[in-house]
């Protein structure tokens, strides 16, 4: 008959620690996987809006450059990307006024469209040259 001098089985308390490593490591791959799938749609989100972006703020400077306090600038609107409805705003005021200049400041904000993340903003200038009369 043949001894046994070493016990070659886990205990339940190894069983428990692994258990938990394994589950720390899965839980944390997990938040990596997920939390780079959010920057990866924020990133094409923010590709595919910035030409958009871009316009409304040009057709804003081209209406204050050419007919200042007389311009007529869309306000707001949205913009539909993926099924998704995207409110914008576009806002701009007078900054300051010389004799033959006034200075214009061009704020237009996007939503993000994701819960929890700022909206895309832009500011822009623009320099009305006023006619004489």
């Amino acid at each position: 008959m043949m001894s046994r001098t070493g016990n070659k089985a886990f205990t339940l308390v190894e069983v428990m620690l692994a258990t938990a490593v394994l589950s720390l490591g899965t839980a944390l791959i997990y938040e990596a996987f997920f939390t780079n799938l959010d920057a990866y749609k924020r990133y094409r989100l923010s590709q595919e809006l910035w030409p958009f972006i871009g316009e409304k703020v040009w057709e804003a400077q081209e209406s204050l450059s050419h007919f200042g306090p007389q311009a007529s600038v869309e306000g707001s609107g949205e913009f539909v990307s993926d099924n998704r409805r995207i409110p914008w705003n576009i806002s701009y005021g007078l900054i300051g006024e010389a004799e033959k200049h006034a200075l214009y400041k061009i704020n237009f904000s996007l939503s993000s469209g994701t819960k929890g993340l700022p909206p895309a903003v832009r500011e822009a200038y623009v320099l009305y040259e006023k006619k004489e009369e």
